[in-house]
């Protein structure tokens, strides 16, 4: 895998999303699966050079608002 390509303030953003996705306590809803979902694809599209860093920190950034 081919991480180099992450920022900083990306990988701080991706490691915020995971956190709050994994250690919230609810019920798994379809908008959380939604989320999740969702997490793996921007990882997927940054590593492979589909989406910027840039865009997924802002991307990650929004996911933090809605979870």
């Amino acid at each position: 895998m081919n991480d180099t390509s992450w920022t900083r303030e990306a990988l701080i953003a991706r490691t915020d999303v995971a956190f709050a996705l994994d250690h919230v306590r609810r019920p798994v809803t379809p908008e959380r699966a939604r989320l999740r979902l969702e997490y793996f694809d921007v990882i997927s599209a940054v590593t492979g050079g589909r989406m910027s860093a840039a865009a997924a920190t802002v991307r990650f950034e929004e996911m933090l608002d809605e979870i």
